[in-house]
C-alpha cells in the first residue's frame, strides 16, 4: 500500500466522520457514559476491595486451576450489637451460626453449611453483650455481594476481608462479577459502531465502492485502512478509560496491569471493527443499515458479554482463551488478569498471566483478525473473478411471427455474432478454450465477413449469460449476448427497464460473475486477467455513484487522484468548468455539475474504456449537451458504452448502438443504417375521427395509412408509409382539420422513436 493511498483514504475516512450529521455526538455520548460507569465501579470496587496484609503467611493456590471457591468475610470490631441482630432477622433463611467452630475452620464450616442447605455460616470466636468476633462463610457470589451492600451502605460497617486459608482463590471468584460489570463499561464504546461504518456501508450500498475500485484502489486497500483507522480510533477510547481508572486511583488500572490491558484492546479494537465490516454486508440498503446493523452489532458484543459474565468463572480458561474471536470474551479474560494483577501480590502476576492463556489469547486473536480480513475480502463483491465456460448456453427462443415479419427485429444481430466469434477465435485467449468454443452452436455460420483481430477491438462480449435464481423463478437476464465494441467509438446499449442492459454492464464490471462466456478488454480476459482489465475501465454510475455529498469539488479530485494507478495529465477541473464550484460540496451541486464531476473522477485514472450507465438521468437538455459535448472533446481516445433511456440521446452523439430486450440483443448496427429502415415511416396523432374515405384517398396516392381508428376515442394513434409525397398527405390532413372533421394532427415519434416501440411491440 502506497503511502499516498493511505493518506487518500485516512483523509476521506476523517473528513466523513467529521461532517456526518449526528455521528460525533452519538461516539461522544457513548463514550462519556462508558467513562461514567467506569469510574463508578472503580470506585465501588475499591472500596469493597481490602489488600491483603502484607505480613500474611497464607498459601496462593495454583493459579493455574483456578476455580470458584467460599468466600469469607470477618466481622472483629466492637459495635452495637443490634446491628447484626437486623442482618441474621433479615436473612434468617439463610444463615446457619456455630459456636463449635472457629474463624480457622472455614473448611469444616462449609462442609456444615452443605450439609444443612445454608448460604450463609458465621463461625462464632467471641460473643458479649458490646462484642462478636467470628467469621461469615458465604458459599456464593450473591451473598458476598449482598454482604458486601450492607457494608456500603453503612449497615455492617465493620465487615472485612481478611487473609484465611485459599484467601487469594476466595478473592478470584469475587472479581468476577466485577469484570463482567468493567467489561460492560468497555463495551459501551461498541453498543453502537454504525457511526464508524455509515459511510463504509454506503459506498458499498451505493456502488461508490465500484468506481473507486476502478479509479485503482484495491479491496485490501480500502478494507485494511479503513479498519485500521476505526481498530485504531475505538482504541484510543480504551486507553483514555485507563487513564481515567488510573487517575482516580483504581488499582486494576495502575500501570504493571497495563500489560494484561493494551495488547488485547488493541486487537479486541481490529476485531470489533472487523466484525463489523463483516455485518455490514447484510444490510442491502441503507434504511436497512439504519434500523439494523445497529440492533445486530450490539447484540453480537452485548450477549457474549452477558453470558460470559454470569458463566466466566465456569469457562475453563484455556476455552476462554479460543472463544476470544468473540471480543466481550477476549476483554474478560485480560480484565480478569488486569484486576488479579492490580489487587493481588505482584509477585504471583506471571502466574495470573501464564494461568488465564493470554500469550496464547493474543497469538489466537492475531490469527482471528486475519481470518476476519480474509472474510471481509470474500464478501466484497465489487471485483469478481468469472469462470464460466465459453459455450453459448441453450436459452435463446426462436423468434416469433410478429418478430419474423418486423422490419427491424434482428436487424444487424447474425453479423455482430459473425465479427463477435471470428474476433474471439482470432484473439489471444488460451487455445483450450478455442478449441472449447468451436464445438459451440456457431460451426454453421459463414466466417467470410470482415475478420476482427484483437488490435481493432475496445471490448468483446462474446456468449455471455446470466440467470439471477430465486426458489418461485430463474429470471434470464442475459441470454447468449455478442458485441464487437471497436476502439474509439461510442457504443450505447437501449433498452427498457428490466431488459439486462444494467446486468451486461454489471458483467462488464466484473461486479457479479457471469454463468457462461467471456468478455476481453483490450487483449484480457476477465477470466485470467481480471485485475489488469480493472486498470482498463473507468466507470460512472447513475445517481452519482462515486460521489461522496459532504466531500467539496477539490476533495473529490484530489481523492480519486491520490488513489489511481495511471493518473491523467489533465486538469479536469479546468476541462470540466468546475472552477466556480470548487469549494462547494457535492451535495450543493445541481444535477448536471455533479455529472461533469462525477465523470471528471472517472477519467483520473485514465482508462481505455469508459462505462457510463444512465449518466443523464435527471439532467436537462441543455446540461446533457454541454456534457456530451465535453465527453467527445476530452475522450477522442478512448472508448464509452453508455446506456441510456433517452433515445434522442442516443442517436445524435452513439456511433453504434444494440437494442436488448427481455435479455437479448434484438438489433444493432450504426444509428443511419437503424433510422433508414422507418424513413419511409411518420406516426401521426390525431385528434377526431377521419372517415373511411380518407384512407381509400391516400391508398390512391400511393400513401398507405393503417386504419386502425376506435370509434368513441378523441385521440388516435396511426402509421403512414409514405416515399417522397409526405406533403400530399400533410395537406389532406389540413383540409380535415380546415373543415372541422378533425381538430388537429402531429408527427409524434422520430424515426428512431418508430424502433423502440416496434422492437419493445413485437418482444412483448
Amino acid at each position: 500500500m502506497t503511502q499516498s493511498k493511505f493518506q487518500a483514504i485516512s483523509s476521506l475516512y476523517f473528513k466523513l466522520l467529521k461532517r456526518q450529521k449526528g455521528t460525533i455526538t452519538l461516539l461522544i455520548t457513548m463514550f462519556i457514559l462508558s467513562a461514567f460507569y467506569f469510574v463508578l465501579m472503580s470506585l465501588l470496587f475499591d472500596k469493597l476491595y481490602i489488600i491483603l496484609p502484607s505480613n500474611s503467611t497464607d498459601n496462593y493456590p495454583n493459579v493455574v486451576n483456578q476455580q470458584m471457591g467460599e468466600y469469607a468475610l470477618q466481622y472483629n470490631k466492637s459495635q452495637d450489637i443490634q446491628e447484626l441482630q437486623n442482618f441474621m432477622d433479615t436473612h434468617s433463611n439463610y444463615y446457619l451460626v456455630s459456636d463449635s467452630l472457629s474463624s480457622n475452620d472455614t473448611k469444616d464450616m462449609t462442609d456444615y453449611m452443605g450439609q444443612h442447605g445454608a448460604n450463609i455460616g458465621i463461625a462464632v470466636d467471641e460473643f458479649s453483650q458490646n462484642k462478636f468476633v467470628g467469621v461469615f462463610v458465604v458459599s456464593s457470589i450473591f451473598f458476598s455481594l449482598l454482604a458486601a451492600h450492607m457494608q456500603i451502605s453503612n449497615k455492617l460497617v465493620y465487615i472485612t476481608i481478611i487473609a484465611m486459608p485459599l484467601a487469594a482463590q476466595e478473592k478470584f471468584g469475587l472479581l468476577q462479577t466485577f469484570t463482567l460489570m468493567i467489561t460492560m463499561s468497555f463495551s459501551f464504546i461498541i453498543f453502537s459502531p454504525q457511526g464508524y461504518f455509515f459511510q463504509f456501508a454506503k459506498a458499498r450500498i451505493e456502488g461508490k465502492k465500484d468506481v473507486i475500485a476502478f479509479a485503482g484502489l484495491s479491496k485490501l486497500n480500502w478494507h485494511v485502512t479503513w479498519n485500521l483507522l476505526t481498530g485504531l480510533l475505538i482504541f484510543v477510547q480504551y486507553l483514555i478509560l485507563l487513564i481515567i481508572g488510573a487517575i482516580f486511583g483504581a488499582r486494576f488500572c495502575s500501570i504493571t496491569s497495563w500489560l494484561a490491558y493494551i495488547p488485547t484492546l488493541l486487537l479486541v479494537s481490529f476485531q470489533v471493527s472487523l466484525i463489523c465490516d463483516i455485518l455490514q454486508n447484510f444490510c442491502n440498503t441503507m434504511e436497512n443499515y439504519e434500523q439494523l446493523f445497529g440492533t445486530f452489532s450490539s447484540l453480537f458484543f452485548l450477549l457474549p458479554a452477558l453470558a460470559g459474565g454470569f458463566f466466566i468463572d465456569r469457562i475453563p480458561k484455556l476455552l476462554l482463551a479460543f472463544l476470544s474471536i468473540i471480543p466481550s470474551f477476549a476483554l474478560m479474560n485480560s480484565i480478569s488478569v488486569g484486576f488479579n494483577i492490580g489487587y493481588f501480590n505482584t509477585s504471583i502476576s506471571e502466574g495470573f498471566m501464564s494461568g488465564n492463556y493470554i500469550l496464547l489469547q493474543l497469538v489466537l486473536q492475531v490469527v482471528y483478525i486475519a481470518i476476519l480480513i480474509y472474510i471481509a475480502l470474500l464478501l466484497d463483491k465489487s471485483l469478481m473473478k468469472s469462470t464460466s465456460k465459453i459455450q453459448p448456453t441453450n436459452v435463446t427462443e426462436p423468434p416469433t411471427e410478429k418478430q419474423k415479419q418486423s422490419t427491424v427485429y434482428g436487424f444487424g444481430v447474425e453479423k455482430m455474432i459473425t465479427q463477435a466469434h471470428n474476433a474471439y477465435i482470432n484473439s489471444d485467449i488460451k487455445e483450450a478454450d478455442n478449441k472449447k468454443m468451436l464445438h459451440g452452436d456457431y460451426q454453421e455460420i459463414d466466417y467470410s465477413p470482415e475478420t476482427y483481430t484483437t488490435g481493432s477491438q475496445g471490448v468483446l462480449i462474446y456468449n455471455v449469460s446470466k440467470d439471477y435464481k430465486s426458489k418461485k423463478q430463474v429470471i434470464r437476464a442475459n441470454k447468449n449476448v455478442n458485441l464487437l465494441i471497436n476502439n474509439n467509438e461510442i457504443f450505447g446499449v437501449l433498452g427498457p427497464n428490466g431488459s439486462g442492459k444494467t446486468t451486461l454492464c454489471k458483467a462488464v464490471m466484473m461486479a457479479q460473475t457471469i454463468d457462461s462466456g467471456d468478455i476481453v478488454v483490450n487483449g484480457l480476459s476477465i477470466r485470467s486477467d481480471f485485475k489488469e482489465v480493472q486498470k482498463k475501465i473507468g466507470i460512472c454510475l447513475q445517481n452519482d455513484a462515486g460521489l461522496f455529498e459532504e466531500l467539496t469539488v477539490t476533495e473529490h479530485l484530489q481523492f480519486y487522484k491520490a488513489i489511481c494507478t495511471n493518473p491523467s495529465e489533465i486538469d479536469f477541473l479546468a476541462q470540466f468548468q468546475l472552477e466556480e464550484h470548487k469549494d462547494k460540496r457535492a451535495k450543493e451541486l445541481s444535477g448536471g455539475w455533479k455529472r461533469r464531476l462525477s465523470v471528471a473522477c472517472a477519467l483520473q485514472n485514465n482508462p481505455d474504456i469508459l462505462i457510463l450507465d444512465e449518466i443523464t438521468s435527471g439532467v436537462d437538455a441543455v446540461a446533457r449537451e454541454e456534457l456530451w459535448k465535453l465527453l467527445k472533446e476530452i475522450c477522442r481516445d478512448k472508448t464509452i458504452i453508455a446506456t441510456t433511456h433517452t433515445l434522442h440521446e442516443a442517436q445524435t452523439y452513439f456511433d453504434r448502438v444494440a437494442f436488448i430486450m427481455n435479455g437479448q440483443i434484438v438489433c444493432c448496427g450504426k444509428v443511419d443504417d437503424i433510422t433508414n429502415l422507418y424513413k419511409n415511416k411518420i406516426c401521426l396523432e390525431v385528434r377526431g375521427l377521419l372517415p373511411k374515405s380518407f384512407f381509400a384517398e391516400m391508398k390512391e396516392l400511393g400513401i398507405a395509412v393503417e386504419d386502425n381508428q376506435v370509434v368513441g376515442q378523441r385521440i388516435q394513434m396511426l402509421e403512414a408509409q409514405c416515399q417522397d409525397n409526405v406533403e400530399i398527405l400533410f395537406q389532406h390532413l389540413n383540409e380535415y382539420q380546415e373543415h372541422k372533421v378533425i381538430e388537429s394532427f402531429s408527427i409524434t415519434q422520430r424515426q428512431f422513436d418508430q424502433v423502440f416501440y416496434e422492437l419493445i411491440r413485437v418482444c412483448e
